[in-house]
């Protein structure tokens, strides 16, 4: 799949430092402005369709071991669980690229690459202790959620016996920590900054060059700001716009090939889903 040293996060830096953006209001019409109308490059291209190769393998390990879910332990559960967030995420990326929308593409990449380093974190810490704690966040943030909406009262989810059952998971979730971590585990599911999880996941790189540089970006990537993108659009030639577009592009379908193929070699491996071949194949397209 393709090498982290592939990606140049320092053409990204130089373009966000100028004020560059992708995103323009322009003049309202389906193909030019709702999106940016940009074409894949050939190279994309291939890139593009052996993604889809990528993603058709991992949908068939993915029911695979949906089909063994009942013989898998809690903690199988958990990577499995992330593992098919993200072929989601995977999917729903490509699905927008097709449609020339870079920037909400570029959105889930960040979900993508956070989940890639989740799985990867707990691999490579304590896999039980950091499923321990998931599942334990998990119940105080439904609890949470119950709470702030009242114990959905006045709909078909509010019971009595509900809210009891809530409570009881929230007082025995309490019981297993202090009151220090217990707070920590209400601010951080795994209670460690997702750089810090990057470490120890051994995944400093991808977080540098993908994670970081969106997290510099992340006016355009999540305010959408379209009144200050289209005047800041018009500030660059047509020539440079296309080519900041084809970078961030390329930077997509790169990031992106690399974090689902890299869990689905390991979920391949670590299941016994007799996949090595078709995945050594695909690498060595790459």
């Amino acid at each position: 799949m393709a090498a982290q040293h592939h990606v140049r996060p320092d053409r990204w830096l130089a373009f966000a430092r100028r004020g560059r953006s992708t995103w323009a209001l322009g003049r309202l019409s389906w193909s030019g402005d709702v999106n940016e109308a940009y074409t894949l490059t050939q190279q994309q291209e291939v890139t593009f369709r052996l993604n889809q190769r990528l993603a058709r393998v991992t949908a068939d390990i993915t029911l695979q071991l949906e089909s063994r879910w009942k013989d898998l332990n809690a903690v199988d559960h958990f990577f499995i669980t992330q593992f098919g967030k993200a072929q989601r995420t995977f999917l729903a990326i490509h699905t927008l690229l097709r449609e020339s929308l870079i920037e909400d593409a570029l959105c889930l990449l960040r979900v993508l690459v956070e989940n890639t380093i989740n799985l990867k974190y707990g691999v490579h810490s304590n896999p039980v202790q950091v499923v321990r704690r998931y599942w334990d966040w998990a119940m105080l943030d439904s609890v949470r959620r119950a709470r702030a909406a009242n114990w959905f009262e006045g709909t078909s989810l509010h019971s009595e016996e509900r809210k009891a059952a809530l409570l009881k998971g929230e007082a025995e979730v309490r019981s297993r920590y202090s009151a220090e971590e217990f707070e920590s585990l209400k601010r951080n599911v795994f209670g460690l900054s997702l750089e810090k999880r990057a470490e120890v996941a051994k995944l400093s790189q991808l977080y540098d060059a993908s994670y970081r540089v969106l997290s510099l970006l992340s006016r355009n990537v999540h305010a959408m700001d379209v009144a200050v993108m289209d005047v800041t659009r018009a500030t660059s030639s047509a020539g440079e716009h296309t080519e900041f577009l084809r970078v961030r592009t390329s930077h997509l379908l790169d990031i992106a090939q690399w974090c689902l193929g890299t869990i689905t070699i390991w979920a391949n491996g670590q299941f016994l889903c007799g996949y090595d071949e078709v995945l050594e194949t695909l690498q060595g397209h790459s």
